[in-house]
């Protein structure tokens, strides 16, 4: 099962990064295969402390199609997403539902995992997209 952990939050300086960043840390301690992503372009707080975690251009919306390409090559993908980014990841979650001919790769274009997405509330500060409709605490 593939699984796109995405950290939001309409607000700056909750910690978003913080948690991502140790949570990133636990996955390496625990060898668990992953991809982190950072799409914060005022404060790269993920690539900074780990220096192998890719970056995605938020300003850039066809960036975004590359959180398939990384799920293409690992089942856990975990992104430091920008403050104010929630409304654009709800936006582009519900093109993909309506097949809006985003470059998705065709291997996941018509899996669970493009059809079925949730947010759920982890801590009263993130939220982490799921899939297929799964929530567990981190």
């Amino acid at each position: 099962m593939k699984r796109l952990d995405l950290i939001l939050n309409g607000k700056g300086g909750v910690g978003k990064s913080f948690f991502c960043v140790n949570f990133v840390q636990f996955l390496k301690d625990k060898a668990i295969a992953h991809v982190p992503i950072d799409s914060d372009n005022e404060n790269s707080t993920l690539k900074r402390f780990h220096p192998d975690a890719r970056f995605l251009d938020l300003e850039n919306r066809c960036q975004l199609d590359g959180l398939f390409t990384a799920l293409e090559k690992s089942s856990l993908v975990v992104m430091d997403c920008r403050a104010a980014s929630t409304e654009l990841f709800i936006d582009y979650f519900a093109e993909i539902d309506r097949g809006a001919g985003l470059c998705v790769p065709d291997s996941l274009r018509f899996s669970s995992m493009a059809l079925s997405w949730q947010l759920c509330l982890i801590r009263p500060c993130f939220w982490v997209l799921t899939s297929p409709m799964t929530c567990r605490p981190h």
